[in-house]
């Protein structure tokens, strides 16, 4: 089943990938063959290729995940660098603003 971008916004597989904590080209293999799950059917990641890329959706990866998983999983939102740059530094301030 390939996703729809009518209701939820199709997501490139460098961002699956940061959201599910693997690397890009797990995604698209996900996409392309699946992952054999614990009861060894094979679960494929609802993907498809846009202009080249391949695209997947959120609710894409959740429905994946609970195929695998046999209950709901939340991805995890990984932090660029840049971004846990900018929080550690906010923290440093707000922790000299408080004389800690």
């Amino acid at each position: 089943m390939a996703p729809s971008s009518l209701g939820d916004p199709f997501i490139g597989a460098n961002e699956a990938a940061a959201r599910l904590g693997v690397g890009r080209h797990s995604v698209v293999r996900w996409c392309k063959f699946g992952v054999r799950g614990r009861d060894g059917v094979v679960v494929k990641l609802a993907g498809r290729r846009v202009g080249g890329a391949w695209k997947t959706t959120a609710s894409a990866i959740a429905a994946f995940l609970e195929a695998l998983n046999g209950h709901a999983v939340q991805p995890t939102q990984v932090r660029t660098p840049a971004e846990a740059c900018r929080a550690s530094m906010l923290a440093d301030r707000e922790l000299i603003a408080r004389g800690l």
